[in-house]
C-alpha cells in the first residue's frame, strides 16, 4: 500500500446504522484510511469538496438532499471525477433507480 491516505465519506441519516458502518469499515481497514461522516447529501457534498474524498458510501433516502441527488451532483462536477460511489438502501428497488 502507498503512503497516501484514502478518504472515505459515509453518509446516512440513521445514526445507529452510520456508527455500525463506521465500526465495520474501521475494523477492516488499516491506518491509511480516514473516515468522514455526514447525515445528509447537502453536508456530504460540502465535505467531499473540502476533504479530497476517494469513496462515498451513501444511503439513498435522506433529508435535504438524498443519495440519488448526491450521486448526480458528484457526477456533474469534473472536480469529483475520481470519487467512487457506493449506494446502499434497505429497499432493493431503490438501488435499481441509479442504474
Amino acid at each position: 500500500m502507498t503512503n497516501k491516505e484514502h478518504n472515505i465519506l459515509v453518509v446516512d441519516d440513521d445514526y445507529n446504522f452510520l456508527f455500525l458502518l463506521i465500526g465495520i469499515i474501521t475494523n477492516k481497514l488499516d491506518k491509511d484510511y480516514v473516515l468522514f461522516t455526514s447525515s445528509d447529501g447537502t453536508d456530504a457534498l460540502i465535505k467531499a469538496g473540502k476533504n479530497n474524498i476517494d469513496l462515498i458510501v451513501s444511503d439513498t433516502y435522506m433529508p435535504r438532499m438524498n443519495g440519488y441527488e448526491l450521486f448526480q451532483k458528484i457526477r456533474e462536477k469534473e472536480y469529483f471525477d475520481n470519487i467512487r460511489f457506493i449506494a446502499m438502501s434497505s429497499d432493493a428497488e431503490s438501488i435499481k433507480k441509479i442504474w
